[in-house]
């Protein structure tokens, strides 16, 4: 081996060394993590998750006689979406709803779900689990409908069907907590 080919495997052995640093460590800085989002009233894991400002100025809107506030959080994560979705309503607020409407928003899709009820602290709760095909792919969907008086939030991880994206699916709702509702 010259001493130029010695010089250039040298670098490139650098250089990929410092591209998989700088992968692994943009990696790290999005893995899921315990946050507070105090504007949602909601303590949850997830990758670091951005507010959607123009969202909720659309839904607002679009609902003002109906709701008071409204706050869209969302992020994705090694292909699996995140989303925490809270609304105070001007009345209380209805769990049912909640399930019609995302029903009829996967229906044409092959959707096979199903929905268990439960308490998450003292509020109403309801677990939506299933799978749907778009594009001729199959995507799970693991979505949390949660109410206390007139809070609401809708709390869901979207992701192509594996048994992996399914766990972190699941680990992500089973992290939701809502222990400052009960003051509000």
């Amino acid at each position: 081996m010259t001493k130029q080919s010695l010089i250039i495997f040298v670098i490139l052995a650098a250089l990929f060394a410092a591209v998989n640093i700088s992968a692994k460590n943009q990696e790290k800085k999005n893995a899921p993590i315990e946050q507070n989002i105090e504007t949602a009233a909601v303590t949850i894991t997830a990758p670091p998750l951005t507010r959607r400002e123009l969202t909720e100025q659309n839904v607002k809107e679009q609902l003002k006689d109906k709701i008071k506030t409204i706050y869209f959080y969302s992020s994705i994560y090694k292909k699996v979406e995140y989303i925490v979705h809270y609304c105070e309503y001007k009345n209380k607020a209805r769990l049912q709803s909640g399930i019609s409407t995302a029903v009829a928003k996967f229906k044409d899709n092959k959707f096979n779900y199903k929905t268990v009820e439960n308490k998450i602290g003292m509020a109403d709760s309801i677990l939506l689990e299933g799978t749907f095909e778009k594009g001729g792919k199959k995507f799970g969907i693991k979505q949390q409908f949660i109410t206390y008086k007139t809070h609401f939030w809708q709390i869901l991880s979207i992701y192509p069907y594996s048994v992996k994206n399914e766990k972190a699916a699941e680990e992500f709702i089973k992290s939701i907590s809502l222990g400052s509702i009960e003051k509000k």
